[in-house]
């Protein structure tokens, strides 16, 4: 037996049958508005919750770009991998970059800075006593001359 409840119209001149609900036609009325409001705000629900996730795509995205562009500068992820890179999640890319080799020596942090420092060339310049800024000078000063690439 089903709790299902059947609705018959009082107009209809019918006896209604046993289970059936009569409901007048205000109550109709008023049955058919309490069914629009419920109806108007499950898509309202539905709209706010398209938009938070719209909100958390854009956030991750974001996310993923940071930890694209910051494994960029410290030399694990070449730009002809940035596209593979966006198709990863966030902990598969960190994954991959924790046994990833750095392709080349990072870029320098410094605006107009042009010379970037290995860690050997760091050691050697704290070996010889040079301060970085020094030995970043004559780096430049050696590129320019065309003497170190």
């Amino acid at each position: 037996m089903s709790n299902e409840k059947k609705v018959a119209a009082p107009e209809s001149g019918r006896e209604p049958e046993a289970g059936t609900v009569t409901l007048s036609v205000a109550e109709l009325a008023e049955y058919e508005a309490d069914r629009g409001r419920v109806l108007e705000l499950a898509t309202k629900v539905a709209e706010l919750e398209a938009r938070e996730a719209r909100r958390d795509s854009d956030q991750a995205k974001a996310a993923l770009d940071a930890d694209i562009a910051e494994l960029s500068r410290a030399g694990k992820l070449p730009p002809s991998l940035h596209e593979w890179a966006r198709g990863q999640s966030r902990a598969e890319l960190s994954a991959w970059a924790a046994v990833a080799p750095t392709y080349v020596a990072p870029r320098a942090e410094t605006p107009g800075e042009s010379v970037a420092l290995s860690d050997e060339d760091k050691r050697v310049a704290r070996l010889m006593g040079v301060p970085i800024e020094k030995f970043i000078n004559a780096r430049q000063a050696e590129t320019k001359a065309g003497g170190v690439e």
